[in-house]
This record gives C-alpha cells, structure tokens and sequence, in this order.
C-alpha cells in the first residue's frame, strides 16, 4: 500500500519502480475519508508525511502497529512531534531520504514470507 498526499516526482518514481518489479502495491491518496478501512490486506504501507501536525500519519502509524504490519512514513524535511517520537513502535520506521525509503522497502520484502 503507497499513500501519498501530492504528487511527488520522487515518490511517483518510487512507485513506477515497484509496478516494474511486478510487485502488487494499491496506490491511494491520504485525503480518502477512514483511511485506516483501506489498509486491511495490506502486509507493508508506505506513507507520504507532508506536515509533522498531520494527524494522518499517527493513526496511520498506530495502525499498522496494531495490526503487526510494516509501515515506513516517507517525510522528507518533515519533522515528527516529540510524542510520536517517544512511542515504542516495533513495526514503524520512518525515512526521510528516498534512498533510505527504498532500502527499508526492499529489506521488507526480503523478509517477508
């Protein structure tokens, strides 16, 4: 699951790269009311974070933690609030280069089952 929330060249990139390894991804948009309903199914999400004060990508977050699945939150320049910060989370890494996305992404996938 790729969730964006504008159109990125980097990250649209990122996706264009996946589809070509033939790696099944649904790509939606985080405006899409109860976002957290679209994610069932989902073994690893990929969040766009724009703004540290979007609550998005908490509940995102605490989530995919909930749910024992992967979550990288892709912010680029983006800081995250210091109570975020403090949470232990075991299932959510967070990358704000797109290198460093791709590396998380792929080190996933070579784990998973």
């Amino acid at each position: 699951m790729l969730i964006y929330q504008e159109n990125d060249d980097s990250l649209i990139s990122f996706r264009d790269k996946i589809f070509g390894r033939v790696y099944k991804i649904k790509i939606i948009t985080a405006s899409t009311p109860d976002i957290t309903s679209k994610l069932d199914g989902s073994s690893i999400v990929v969040f766009q974070v724009i703004s540290g004060s979007d609550p998005k990508y908490q509940v995102i977050a605490d989530w995919c933690e909930s749910k024992s699945v992967h979550c990288i939150l892709y912010r680029p320049g983006v800081q995250s609030s210091d109570e975020f910060m403090d949470k232990k989370l075991s299932y959510v890494s967070a990358s704000i280069q797109l290198a460093k996305l791709r590396e998380s992404f792929y080190t996933l996938l070579y784990l998973a089952p």
